[in-house]
């Protein structure tokens, strides 16, 4: 196409270019339909615990959108941040990236609950790239170095597989999880990381069953 063609196109809002084909189709699919599987909702915990951590991006708000048209995984368009919803799905959020669990899974394998760090990393990562690509730019006290090692080891250190039951004595709650990274710690260093438990009742706490992070005031 001759120059003069396109920037006439370009003058009437005709014609866009690749990238800004790729913003259009994410900006304009339909809000995501994929249910609140116990895998998606470990993805959008997980994701709004690594927004908190970076004081650009806590108070971004997380919008998933189809991705049946769109191509990109993600768009920053503040106050919101748009997320192709196939990082909701264990098989779709594979398809580009694989790792070790999705190559070894059978059909039988339980993959009903989030483990693959990888996939949050990458958003992550994504979402460095497209904040310093902003005009205006959010002044941060931390480099994205440090908070993408913050954010790394965080995700790697979250407990899984939590459960509470009754404890032998009457009154007593015994809390269990599982924590890898702890574990690989204690195993080839011997280095016990500390962890703490929290229990707070709901008739006075309720409002802190959303927190994300761990706070130093209690």
């Amino acid at each position: 196409m001759k120059r003069s063609l396109w920037n006439s196109l370009r003058k009437y809002g005709l014609v866009r270019t690749p990238d800004e084909q790729r913003h259009h189709l994410l900006q304009n699919a339909p809000s995501s339909t994929i249910k609140d599987t116990t895998y998606a909702e470990g993805v959008k915990r997980t994701l709004r615990a690594v927004l908190a951590s970076d004081p650009r991006s806590k108070d971004l708000e997380l919008q998933f959108k189809s991705g049946a048209k769109a191509e990109l995984d993600l768009l920053l368009h503040r106050p919101r941040i748009l997320v192709n919803d196939r990082i909701l799905d264990f098989y779709t959020s594979h398809r580009i990236v694989s790792c070790s669990l999705s190559r070894d899974a059978l059909y039988d394998t339980d993959l009903s609950v989030f483990s693959c760090s990888h996939i949050v990393i990458d958003f992550y990562e994504m979402l460095l790239v497209e904040m310093s690509r902003e005009s205006v730019k959010m002044e941060c006290p931390e480099t994205d170095a440090h908070l993408r090692n913050r954010v790394n080891e965080n995700i790697l250190q979250m407990p899984c597989m939590v459960t509470a039951m009754p404890g032998i004595i009457a009154g007593e709650i015994e809390v269990s999880w599982l924590g890898t990274e702890s574990e690989k710690a204690f195993r080839q260093h011997r280095l016990a990381h500390k962890g703490r438990v929290t229990l707070h009742r709901e008739s006075s706490c309720s409002i802190r069953k959303h927190d994300l992070l761990a706070r130093g005031d209690y």
